[in-house]
């Protein structure tokens, strides 16, 4: 699946062309689709804990993750293992049990739902073109 870059503004106020996709997070149900962030240079997976709540995963027991800083602002997770599915309306990539930290809050001024790093990015082929400002993600089996 190949996406656009796309002009989404950072926590910096800073709107650069950024390799984003949508996905979903699937618990008992799927959350909506949202954008997610690609970031080759962090290991973790993060997304905003309302997604987790849209998804009926329940954070109650989920490991603590302790106070620490996102885009300046203090916020909290919970850690557990979440299905993302990488969508673009027609085809699916599922990423099964990936680690994924549920931020609490998620920076205001954030335009994405979400941060895929590298974890999360082992049951895929990742493929980015910055000088033609796309991304291709392709199933990639174990």
């Amino acid at each position: 699946m190949r996406f656009p870059f796309e002009m989404v503004m950072d926590g910096q106020g800073f709107t650069p062309s950024r390799p984003v996709f949508h996905f979903v997070i699937q618990g008992s149900v799927r959350s909506r689709s949202a954008y997610c962030l690609l970031d080759t240079g962090t290991p973790d997976v993060f997304v905003d804990a309302g997604v987790a709540a849209e998804a009926g995963i329940d954070l109650t027991n989920a490991e603590p993750i302790g106070e620490f800083a996102l885009e300046d602002e203090r916020c909290t997770g919970r850690r557990v293992n979440a299905t993302c599915v990488v969508t673009d309306g027609r085809d699916e990539i599922e990423l099964p049990a990936v680690p994924v930290t549920f931020v609490t809050p998620w920076p205001s001024k954030r335009q994405f739902a979400g941060v895929l790093g590298t974890l999360g990015m082992e049951h895929m082929r990742v493929t980015v073109c910055a000088k033609g400002q796309w991304i291709d993600l392709s199933d990639e089996p174990s």
